[in-house]
């Protein structure tokens, strides 16, 4: 499991897992109920009740967001196991996806195909955070290998991205060989200064 919360009535607890699954259980008991609850094409990394318990969202690594009911509705449930055309994998459980998301998801590969992707600029705390969760999971992994492109989906980053981050961070730490931040600063400080005096001269 990669993430759980309680109801706010405490009755009941959902999960989310890398198995791409969503489940409810019985807070009492402990006891799953009803089957899992399938639709995402990731692995699930985030759950949570609405305040009225009858709604679950879920968000994934396949960038999207799904709304469930908590209770689904007995006679649609009912209507789906006895359909001939309902897969025995289907769930009685229906999303709906978030609209905003979706839209946004379609612009940026519309932006793709078009050639004109959109550029993101994260912040140093954003890149010393991916860092980390890198560095943590490797330590509990005891292996580096795959560990930079399961972060960068958790968090929905560019694995080269985080990949830059993770090298850059190990060269200011004097972990590996190259050019330290400091080191290119000054280098680009340089080069300006350069540029300005030429600029000064002619």
């Amino acid at each position: 499991m990669s993430s759980v919360a309680f109801s706010p009535d405490g009755k009941r607890i959902v999960s989310g897992s890398h198995d791409m699954t969503v489940r409810i259980w019985d807070a009492a008991t402990g006891q799953p109920i009803g089957a899992p609850i399938t639709g995402h094409t990731g692995p699930v990394i985030s759950v949570a009740f609405s305040p009225d318990v009858n709604t679950i969202v879920s968000g994934a690594a396949d960038n999207t967001l799904h709304l469930w009911p908590t209770y689904p509705d007995p006679a649609s449930a009912m209507c789906n196991r006895l359909s001939t055309n309902m897969s025995h994998h289907e769930s009685p459980w229906k999303s709906r996806r978030l609209l905003t998301l979706e839209t946004k998801m379609e612009v940026c590969r519309r932006n793709s195909r078009l050639g004109s992707r959109p550029r993101v600029v994260y912040s140093p705390e954003e890149k010393a955070a991916a860092v980390r969760m890198v560095r943590l999971l490797r330590a509990e992994l005891g292996s580096e290998q795959g560990t930079v492109a399961r972060v960068a989906r958790q968090l929905g980053y560019g694995i080269e991205s985080v990949r830059s981050w993770v090298r850059q961070a190990d060269i200011d730490e004097g972990l590996a060989p190259g050019v330290s931040t400091a080191e290119s600063k000054k280098v680009t400080e340089l080069e300006q200064e350069i540029r300005e005096l030429k600029r000064a001269r002619f």
